[in-house]
């Protein structure tokens, strides 16, 4: 939803109030080509092999397995995918399961349709099943069977069912039960089809083989004329390795017992043959043009070989032997393993593109495992081609109105897209160039308007080919209706700004009749294009499209957008660094460079304002990451879990206009934030699509409508909102409650030293207890990015120049009076106590220490002599306690500080709080690991001795015990002299920006420092990598080691030496270590028990 000049995708006239969604709108890609295998195995009922059968349990129509419990159906209950079929998984309108047809190479794992329908059950009973059509979801239909495709039954699907109606399939008045099936069929094999009577779709599940039982003479009756039928499933197959029960198996010769598995050579899957089991009478192994390949035996005659027959359409085309020697089956038993056949080159045989195969034993018809199978070669025949000629034909003839070939055209645009998608992939895959494009191909075919539309493709519009991803992570959705150009920009940008992540494109046109027809001719790879039957509007293209998406996260994008870099990956990352978030939306600017939005405001009355409109956006406070009101649907990412739990945009408000805004509603009232994210930025080309008097007769109006539907859902939630205009600062940050001011010398950089770490920290720790949180920069007043990007897209506000020269400009000029100013550091401390007393006299003021400068100071001059007096150190102490006095709480990171300032001054309230550390471990094993490093930013002098003192007093011991070791420096701000040092078993590496790709490839850390103070965060860092760490008692400090860790603690260079050549060369000890140092870092470090000791720290 957007407010002043804004659009929507969608026809300027009234949108029909449809539900109906294309079938076509949940198939997947097309396959790509590949040799053909066996096909699914139909259902078999009736006798099994020899002279034996079995009843299975009649059931009725209370029997019938409920949607709920399909997992556990029988054999029998199996589709022809060996799938259960699911329909408590499917919506009302059928959009959200699929079901394979089976019988279509077409349709295979990779192209699948809405459900509409399947055969549940074959039984004795019969066959029971459903069927239905989503646009008409009350309404029965009728369903035909064929046997050798001539139809033999018509029966009406309007039983009911309990399970249909829990689903939401119609009134669940979809059911059909087909009773006395034999009475209906004259063969004794035969293959019987289940579809859709008036559109021919087959239903999953079929086609079924039926089998008819042979008499069997009724002693008890003394009639050997009446026969009793028992309906039996077929025996084992040996693509999925069925093992029937021994009730429903063939009885085996005593001798004969196998047990192991039976391995093909070219067999998907290895066939176990178990005792007490039926045998599988046989097997095909290959099935295409060049060669059908299988082994085929009759059990009871084990070492004879027997004939098979090769079907065509139900005729026989071939009658071979299956007497071929293949000792795979003497290894496994099977009779004398003369049993295999081959025959090859049939393209003469099966002269067309597709043809359904039937392969069967010819003594009694008995059809192989996974016969019935479609095999299939490139192009269409003639037949194929004057059949859809035909039905075009008769499409185009009967229609009476332009939208009677809506449903047709969408149906043919959709087939068009996923063929040049196949033709692309396979043409990439096999790194050549088509030698016709794509264009000539459909302009030589063309007239009229169809023409007209492809020239201007293919003389104004490059194709955009976007790289496809098996697992997107995100689904862009794009809804469309004409303005091609417009829709090509956006594509455009977001091929020269390509996200890290995998991503999938779906556009969804809503019944453009400009070049957008043709637009798979431009698009192609990870780009999908649906077509809406009819003209659906905004809302309902939304939901369309979400309803096919694979990706985790759904991101619905105007087409009227061009991307800016980090557009898709800066949404992610905020569902994955910031807690609860439900809804992320991007800052959207003008084509000139201005603001149109950053996030927007709801009034009382329901009324919106886009934040920021017109201002610049690189202000402040339009720069970092907040909670709003809405975001606009023009760039909206959502969780596709979430979007499919709250039933996806309410149709409510279509065609278009209140349908974010609700979303968002929705979306807090389950708990979750609805935030924009300023990290990601999208140029919105406002009222393009659906332009901007909202008193007309196009789109727009609908923004006047929905809006008064919107207030009556929510006019309770809307109370405690402002009127328009009022105090619009407080209304775009109507969930702040406390204000946090955090002081500190310049913006933290975490890849460089701790202290920056632990602000970070304790600045997510303000916000998680409920602080809106505002950064200063005393020392500068500078944005430095990376830096200051980092904390405005955790939702720290950032104050810097030119928006404000000092500290003191901002306490000066602030409305809104912070309860809380955090000071970090000393330097901090000192200088801006006071002030905050000054301007803020009812404000808390906590100081955190990072680390006693007087301590590191005394404790220097004992290392280094001379280098610092007794004087400076009781100077800087005085000045140090003296900070400490004017604030209401001291902060302090070592529990051995806190304890030494309470003995020197009782009366200062002290609060002991870590900071949070992230476990990381390392993902490579030991043996792949090696070395050690010391990391440390260079710049704080204990690094440097630390380091000297390493290489001059432990090294040489080291390299006794460990002569191929290697240390590695790592850490910004080196000396000259470090950086150049050529010591053998030392490597100065200096500053990397990631240290887990340096960390995970070590297997231990030391830190050699002598003097210092506060707790070291490279110890726990390299404890968060799951590193055991060396240490110094210096290093170790403050940090309470249980007994385990304790032990890296060295006392003397020897020692050390010693600690880091074990640890480094004993994989059982170092993994002991590795986990102690984990479970340290849960324990000690984690985000809760940090907001916990703040939690005291700042109260009141």
């Amino acid at each position: 939803m957007e407010f002043g000049m804004v659009y929507r995708s969608g026809s300027s006239a009234a949108q029909p109030e449809t539900t109906s969604v294309l079938d076509v709108q949940k198939r997947k890609r097309l396959p790509k080509r590949r040799n053909e295998g066996a096909g699914p195995a139909p259902k078999k009922i009736g006798a099994t092999e020899g002279n034996e059968s079995a009843p299975i349990e009649s059931r009725n129509d209370d029997d019938l397995t409920p949607a709920a419990e399909v997992s556990k159906v029988t054999n029998s209950e199996m589709d022809d995918a060996g799938q259960a079929s699911d329909v408590s998984a499917l919506t009302a309108e059928g959009t959200t399961a699929e079901a394979v047809h089976a019988d279509d190479p077409a349709q295979s794992d990779e192209v699948r349709r809405p459900a509409i329908g399947n055969v549940d059950l074959v039984n004795s009973q019969g066959i029971h099943g459903w069927v239905w059509h989503a646009d008409t979801p009350d309404e029965a239909i009728d369903v035909e069977f064929l046997c050798d495709d001539v139809v033999v039954l018509k029966v009406r699907a309007d039983r009911f069912r309990d399970d249909l109606l829990a689903a939401r399939i119609g009134n669940g008045r979809h059911g059909f039960l087909v009773e006395n099936l034999e009475a209906y069929i004259l063969a004794d094999t035969n293959i019987i089809t289940a579809r859709r009577a008036y559109d021919g779709l087959e239903l999953p599940g079929s086609p079924i083989s039926f089998v008819r039982p042979a008499p069997t003479a009724n002693p008890d009756k003394g009639d050997s004329g009446k026969s009793e039928h028992h309906a039996l499933i077929a025996t084992e197959t040996a693509f999925r390795g069925i093992e029937l029960d021994a009730a429903d198996s063939v009885a085996m010769p005593a001798t004969r017992e196998l047990n192991p598995p039976l391995k093909l050579a070219t067999q998907k899957k290895a066939i176990t043959i178990k005792s007490g089991k039926v045998l599988p009478i046989g097997n095909i192994d290959r099935i295409d043009y060049e060669e059908i390949a299988g082994w085929a035996w009759d059990p009871n005659r084990p070492d004879e070989s027997i004939d098979i027959e090769i079907l065509d359409d139900g005729v026989v085309v071939l009658k071979i032997p299956a007497d071929q020697f293949r000792p795979d089956l003497v290894e496994s038993g099977v009779g004398s393993g003369y049993h295999g056949f081959s025959v090859k080159n049939l393209v003469g045989v099966f002269p067309l593109s597709r043809h359904r195969v039937r392969i069967r034993r010819a003594s009694d018809g008995v059809d192989l495992p996974d016969s019935p199978t479609w095999i299939s070669q490139p192009g269409l025949d003639y037949r194929a081609v004057d059949f859809i000629d035909q039905v075009m034909f008769t499409a185009v003839h009967a229609a009476t109105k332009a939208d009677d070939l809506a449903q047709p055209l969408a149906h043919l645009l959709r087939l068009l897209n996923e063929l040049i998608n196949a033709r692309e992939d396979l043409a990439r895959m096999q790194k050549s160039v088509p030698q016709v494009a794509m264009a000539e191909i459909a302009e030589g075919q063309l007239a009229g308007q169809a023409r007209d539309l492809v020239e201007q493709i293919r003389y104004t519009f490059a194709p955009l080919y976007f790289e496809p991803s098996n697992e997107p992570v995100v689904s862009v959705i794009i809804p469309v209706y004409n303005k091609f150009s417009t829709t090509y920009n956006c594509l455009k940008s977001i091929s020269e700004a390509l996200p890290k992540r995998g991503f999938e494109i779906i556009i969804v046109d809503d019944c453009s009749d400009d070049e957008t027809m043709v637009s798979a001719l431009v698009f192609s790879g990870a780009v999908r294009i649906l077509r809406n039957a009819s003209n659906l509007g905004f809302v309902r293209t939304c939901n369309a499209g979400a309803a096919v998406a694979k990706g985790k996260y759904l991101l619905f994008l105007n087409n009227d957008t061009l991307v800016k870099q980090g557009w898709l990956d800066e949404l992610v990352e905020t569902f994955e660094q910031v807690p609860n978030i439900g809804i992320a939306g991007s800052k959207l600017l003008f084509d000139d460079g201005k603001l149109q939005e950053a996030g927007g405001i709801i009034w009382r009355m329901g009324d919106g304002w886009n934040w920021g409109r017109g201002r610049d956006p690189s202000e402040p406070v339009f720069s970092y990451l907040r909670d709003a009101d809405w975001v606009s649907g023009a760039a909206l990412m959502i969780e596709a879990t979430m979007f499919n739990d709250l039933e996806g945009f309410d149709p409510i408000f279509a065609p278009g206009y209140y349908e974010d805004t609700d979303l968002a509603f929705r979306v807090r009232a389950r708990g979750k934030r609805v935030v924009m994210q300023p990290a990601s930025e999208i140029i919105h080309l406002e009222g393009v699509s659906s332009g901007t008097d909202t008193s007309g007769p196009g789109m727009k109006r609908y923004q006047v409508i929905n809006h008064a539907k919107f207030y009556q859902r929510w006019k309770d939630t809307l109370i405690t909102h402002r009127f328009n205009g009022m105090q619009p600062e407080l209304e775009a940050e109507r969930n702040v409650r406390r204000r946090a001011y955090f002081i500190d010398d310049t913006v933290p950089t975490p890849d460089q030293d701790a202290g920056s770490n632990a602000a970070i920290e304790h600045m997510r720790a303000l916000m998680a207890l409920g602080y809106k949180v505002t950064f200063l920069p005393a020392d500068n007043m500078a944005k430095i990015d990376p830096y200051t990007a980092q904390l405005q897209k955790l939702g720290v506000e950032c104050q810097y120049y030119p928006h404000f020269w000092s500290v003191e400009e901002v306490f000066r000029k602030t409305t809104n009076k912070p309860d809380l100013v955090y000071l970090h550091r000393y330097t901090n401390a000192s200088k801006y106590a006071t002030m905050v007393r000054r301007y803020f006299p009812n404000c808390r003021v906590v100081y955190s220490v990072a680390d006693l400068h007087f301590l590191r100071m005394e404790r220097q001059a004992e290392v280094e002599s001379g280098t610092i007096s007794t004087a400076q150190v009781a100077q800087q102490r005085r000045e140090e306690m003296t900070a400490m006095l004017n604030v209401d709480c001291v902060i302090l990171h070592s529990p051995v500080e806190a304890r030494m300032l309470h003995a020197a001054e009782p009366s200062l309230h002290l609060e002991v709080v870590p900071w949070t550390v992230r476990p990381r471990p390392t993902p490579l094993p030991f043996a792949q690991r090696a070395g050690m490093a010391f990391v440390g930013g260079f710049g704080h002098p204990p690094n440097v001795d630390a380091v000297r003192h390493y290489v001059s007093d432990i090294l040489p011991a080291l390299r006794r015990k460990l002569p191929d070791g290697t240390t590695y420096l790592i850490g910004s701000k080196m000396p000259e002299d470090m950086a150049s040092m050529r010591v053998p078993g030392v490597v100065p590496v200096g500053f990397v920006s990631v240290l887990g790709d340096v960390l995970h490839k070590l297997r231990l850390t030391v830190v050699p420092l002598r003097y210092g103070a506060g707790i070291k965060g490279k110890v726990l860092e390299s404890f968060a990598h799951g590193l055991p760490c060396v240490m110094t008692e210096v290093a170790a400090e403050g940090l309470e080691l249980p007994k385990d860790l304790a032990w890296l603690v060295a006392r003397t260079p020897a020692e050390f030496a010693e600690k880091v050549a074990r640890v480094h060369e004993d994989e059982a000890f170092n993994r002991e270590l590795s986990e102690a140092a984990l479970a340290y870092i849960e324990r000690r470090h984690s985000a809760n028990a940090v907001k916990e000791a703040l939690r005291a720290a700042v109260a009141g």
